[in-house]
């Protein structure tokens, strides 16, 4: 039994069916996770090692290279790069594209790093983490007047408050420091009693803690028993007994240290507004939903504040135009009785509770970096663009097919949609902007083979079949043509899923939502359609209508009137003279396919990788001198943020002083008292253009311009932050064994960039000059027993600090620290006239000045080392103006430059590109594959259908001329060509060719039946006229909303529209013409070669 026969025996099961479809597809549909992007797969690994106190040489030779040794050589790693700074060595581990585990990866890299026996003692930890990415979903920022500690104390009952919030799991603080109990030794009171460091930090640990006892066990009941000598805070410790005399003296921890019970000591200082500040950054789970943790955080702030809050958009819809309330009204209706049916937590029951609880203390709060309102405005956007394209779609629908066939395509049209939720759901794919992009893709795609069956089956009712025997016969002619149709499609979209790099991970989504579109839509046309349309019946002519009925069924024949009547005679005149003339047409046809290309070759129409958006984030590096104090530093950091503040456009400013994250490089941060950081939040790009104010390029000439005033700086760089992948313009890693040609390699490089029109902002992670002084023993400290050992312990307990032990304290451990006061460690006159202790002979120790036994010899320091795979590296920065140069251009002539003029000179010396460079070298490679094998898979599946091996060739030269129409529409909308428009390209070959597969089949059919090739190219061209119009049209309108969005949020997106909507029109309009007149050629030559003219009979019908 067919599958039409089955369905439409059975109606009742095929109508529960759709309901069971309708019904979960629309649940999924509210109730699906929502992200900014898909959750990208981690490909790095993470080694982290905490060497206190030491310099980044010291670090990297006793830890780094040993760590690199050990995991270089594991299976699935392609690179290893390290960044050693004071006290801290991070190891990245690349893995190459094809590992499917990374778990596998870490526990080997865990079991290599713990078979290390020979790292040195004071490394306190080595964690192995995979790099996941994460954004952040919103953050909270406390600031204004207060001391430290009553902010500390604010930030941390926000973020226990906020942890309670339901589906809240991951709050990290940011702007605090960790506390810590420093005992700050005199140095005269270490002399005139005679201990050491060692043995104040000793003592204060074997007294200072808890100590569980054992049980006593009775027949009766069982005691356990404890020792209590804990202490918790500083003032407790001062009691503390460091020795006792045999002559019954005790020597008290206050009468030789001030305790100091307060934070660790760190140059970092945070700040919001100008103001001092803590954040609480709230992070999402991949199982969580951003929009919804957004709505709680906000429901709880502005509950505390007694601020207006309409987490629905309630309020909204009775602002909104009349004709808009309706459907608005119902999506928040919808929204919020999915949001309470799925147990997420109700904002409004979030806001009233936190009203009625105003906050405690006296810090201002406020809201910031909400990436959840990307995503709601991205998904809106979507959605408000769906919608007006699933108009265009029914409105194509109902004036080109019978007005009862147009409904039930229609209705199919919905079930496929809310199918594909249902798909999704099963598969662990979120809402989010690649799978609502998918969706409206497959708007129009997924109404082709309910279109092809559905005019099949009504042309048998009108030629007088029963309709039950019409939905059967009329499916089953058409099933196979249909399923090769949609697997042309698939094909086209599957090797997106291949797509390497960050592109990769990113547009993994879309595929996977067509696929699964497509998928249901075949399921849909198959199984449920045959059974609606196995009642319909042909409309009667009727002489006695009514007026108004008169008039209604004359309208409603008007679009059919014409379609068969002044359309199709146009077209049969305008194909009998490209016919009679084809090769002329097939010579102009691909001749403007040839110039299309010029207009690429002449820069007429850009190429870039990610096209230039209006960014509402501005990132600002401050770099001073290395060795600035700290002070220095955040006076001209705040110079900044003061005259940012004062920019209109601008929403809120963070500082940080003392610390630079690389957000855009690939994460992390560099903490340094000579580098500071802005964040500038600007308010929406939208917002700005409406009130005509300025976009983030013209703010960000204003803002180098200031920059320029800024006294005894380094480099000041700006960026903008557009989010999705990418990477800077320019990233050279520089790397060999000699590091001086390293450094030299650097600066060459940059003075051939800085000789390029278009670059700007050059910089390099290079940072020497750290004054730094070198202790050299004498010979004559060997007598006394003082080794290097004993010299530098003794000297790193002063300056740095010896832990004694840590404290459990409002959970957080806290670092006992014994060391010199702050006023003995901030000069060199205090380190020469540091005594040392000398070893203990016969009981006795005596102490002697620091210059008689150690020479200080003054020279300079890194302040952090980079590596790249196991050899020292150096990195050269930069950006480039895409309206004046193309980055690939200028790092293509920086290869040459260095080939032919620094190259020669320095022959052990490596460079790579990275960044925006690498993601568009993997993607790009990855499309000159796809493209191909799109095409073998679509050339077997044709080959297969038409059983022959040329006429495939017919079929797919429309291709060529879907590029041409990619190209002329990113023309005529003033688009760059961006990697979105070449996967579009890709996509846009399955999609071309089913127009043309029908076109040619009804050709083939009519030579079958006797016909003259020439008559039979014109009969079936324009007996399809009608079918492969509507598919086009259909599809063209699903996009063409999205394709002339203004809104920033559609930027992204816009050139892959342009491309399926401009290729598949022109495409279509070409392929009416030119694939006839092409057949006609290919007959013409299977005739002049002897071979028999008629197609293999075994071709299935259409």
């Amino acid at each position: 039994m067919s599958l039409a026969r089955f369905s439409v025996n059975n109606r009742v099961l095929v109508n529960m069916l759709m309901l069971v479809i309708l019904m979960a597809g629309g649940i999924f549909a509210f109730t699906l996770v929502r992200e900014f992007f898909p959750e990208s797969r981690p490909d790095k690994v993470m080694i982290t090692a905490v060497y206190p106190g030491q310099q980044p040489e010291e670090v990297e030779k006793s830890v780094t290279i040993k760590v690199e040794e050990a995991v270089h050589d594991i299976e699935g790693i392609e690179k290893v790069d390290s960044t050693v700074s004071e006290g801290v060595s991070m190891t990245t581990l690349t893995l190459y594209s094809d590992v499917e585990d990374i778990n596998v990866v870490v526990q080997e890299v865990k079991s290599e790093v713990d078979a290390l026996a020979d790292l040195p003692e004071d490394v306190e930890r080595v964690t192995i983490n995979k790099l996941e990415p994460r954004l952040p979903v919103i953050s909270v920022a406390l600031y204004g007047e207060g001391s430290e500690a009553e902010l500390k104390r604010a930030v941390k009952r926000l973020r226990d408050d906020l942890l309670l919030l339901p589906g809240v799991s991951d709050v990290q603080l940011s702007g605090i420091r960790s506390d810590e109990i420093s005992i700050e030794l005199k140095p005269l009171k270490l002399l005139e009693y005679d201990i050491t460091f060692d043995e104040v930090a000793t003592a204060i640990r074997g007294v200072n803690i808890d100590v569980s006892s054992g049980q006593l066990k009775g027949n009766r009941l069982t005691v356990s028993v404890r020792m209590l000598g804990e202490e918790r805070r500083g003032i407790d410790l001062e009691n503390i007994v460091i020795r006792s005399d045999p002559d019954g003296r005790k020597v008290q921890l206050k009468e030789l240290a001030t305790v100091r019970d307060g934070f660790v000591e760190s140059d970092l200082e945070s700040y919001f507004n100008g103001e001092p500040a803590a954040h609480c950054i709230v992070y999402k789970t991949p199982s969580q939903d951003a929009i919804q943790i957004s709505r709680l955080v906000k429901a709880y702030v502005k509950g505390k504040l007694g601020a207006t809050f309409d987490p629905f958009g309630f309020q909204q819809i009775s602002q909104a135009p009349w004709y808009q309330k309706p459907v608005s009204t119902v999506g928040s209706g919808l929204t919020w009785l999915m949001t309470i049916v799925s147990g997420r937590g109700d904002p409004r029951t979030i806001y009233e509770q936190s009203a009625s609880q105003p906050f405690e203390h006296q810090f201002q709060v406020a809201l910031h970096t909400d990436l959840a309102r990307f995503i709601e405005g991205r998904l809106d956007l979507m959605t408000r663009n769906g919608r007006a394209g699933l108009v265009l779609v029914l409105i194509s629908l109902m004036l080109f097919l019978n007005w009862r066939v147009a409904i039930w395509v229609a209705a199919g049209l919905v079930v496929s949609f809310l199918g594909t939720f249902i798909v999704l759901w099963a598969m662990g794919e979120t809402i989010n902007l690649l799978s609502m992009f998918g969706l409206i893709i497959v708007l129009g795609i997924i109404v082709d083979d309910a279109i092809i069956i559905g005019e099949n089956i009504y042309r048998h009712v009108e030629e007088g079949m029963p309709s039950r025997e019409a939905a059967v016969r009329g499916t089953d002619e058409v099933a196979w043509p249909v399923c090769v149709t949609i697997m042309t499609t698939i094909a086209a979209f599957a090797p997106l899923l291949f797509i390497q790099g960050q592109i990769g991970d990113f547009m993994r989504v879309l595929p996977i939502v067509v696929l699964a579109a497509l998928t249901v839509s075949l399921v849909e046309a198959l199984v449920i359609l045959p059974a609606h349309l196995s009642h319909i019946k042909t409309t009667s002519p009727s002489t006695n209508l009514s007026g108004w009925r008169r008039v209604l069924k004359s309208l409603a024949a008007a679009p059919d009137q014409l379609m068969r009547g002044r359309l199709q005679d146009f077209y049969e005149r305008l194909l009998r003279v490209a016919l009679r003339w084809r090769y002329v047409t097939l010579a102009l046809a691909f001749s403007t396919v040839v110039a299309s290309f010029g207009l690429i070759a002449g820069g007429i129409v850009d190429l870039v990788f990610i096209q230039k958006m209006d960014s509402e984030t501005l990132m600002c590096g401050v770099e001073m001198p290395v060795g600035t104090v700290v002070s220095q530093t955040r006076e001209q950091v705040k110079r900044v943020n003061d005259f940012a503040l004062t920019l209109p456009e601008v929403k809120n400013v963070q500082m940080f002083v003392a610390m630079q994250m690389d957000i855009k490089g690939g994460g992390g941060a560099e903490m340094q008292s000579h580098l500071g950081q802005l964040i500038l939040e600007l308010k929406a790009a939208d917002e700005r253009e409406l009130d005509d104010e300025r976009s983030s390029d013209e703010l960000l000439v204003e803002l180098r311009e200031f920059a320029r005033t800024l006294q005894g700086v380094n480099s000041v760089n700006w960026d903008a932050m557009n989010g999705g992948p990418g990477g800077r313009d320019i990233h050279i890693k520089v790397s060999g064994p000699n590091f001086e040609e390293l450094v030299q390699v650097g600066e060459d490089l940059q003075r051939t960039l800085d000789s390029y029109t278009g670059v700007f902002d050059l910089d390099d992670d290079h940072d020497e000059g750290k004054r730094e002084m070198t202790l050299r023993l004498k010979e004559s400290a060997r007598p006394t027993g003082i080794d290097e050992n004993r010299l530098g312990s003794h000297v790193r307990s002063a300056l740095y600090g010896r832990e004694s032990h840590r404290i459990s304290r409002n959970r957080e451990d806290i670092r006992v620290m014994v060391r010199y006061p702050e006023i003995f460690r901030e000069s060199l006159f205090h380190l020469e006239s540091m005594w040392i202790p000398t070893a203990m002979i016969s009981g006795q120790r005596g102490w002697v000045p620091l210059h008689e036994v150690a020479r200080l010899e003054p020279g300079e320091g890194f302040t952090a080392v980079h590596r790249s795979q196991r050899q020292r590296a150096v990195s050269v920065y930069g950006a480039v103006d895409t309206d004046v140069a193309d980055s690939s251009v200028v790092l293509g002539r920086v290869r040459e430059d260095f080939d032919r003029n620094i190259a020669p000179n320095y022959p052990d010396v490596r460079i790579e590109f990275l960044g925006n460079f690498e993601e568009r070298t993997k993607a790009f490679g990855s499309l000159w594959i796809a493209f191909p094998v799109v095409l073998v898979l679509i050339y077997m599946m044709l080959a297969g259908l038409f059983r022959s091996y040329a006429q495939p060739i017919v079929v797919m030269a429309a291709i060529p001329f879907g590029l041409l129409g990619a190209i002329v529409g990113h023309w005529i909308t003033g688009n760059p060509i961006t990697i979105l428009s070449e996967i579009g390209f890709v996509a846009l070959a399955g999609i071309l060719v089913n127009d043309s597969l029908i076109l040619v089949d009804f050709i083939n059919r009519r030579i079958r039946d006797g016909a003259d090739p020439f008559e039979a190219s014109v009969t079936g061209a324009r007996s399809r006229l009608r079918a492969i119009l509507l598919t086009t049209l259909t599809t063209a309108s699903g996009l063409t909303p999205l394709m002339f969005e203004t809104s920033f949020q559609a930027k992204f997106l816009t050139p892959m529209a342009v491309t399926l909507t401009f290729g598949l029109i022109f495409a279509t309009a070409l392929t009416l013409v030119i694939v006839p007149s092409l057949n006609l050629v290919f007959l013409d030559v299977k005739k002049l070669a002897g071979f028999d003219d008629q197609p293999d009979p075994g071709v299935a019908e259409i």
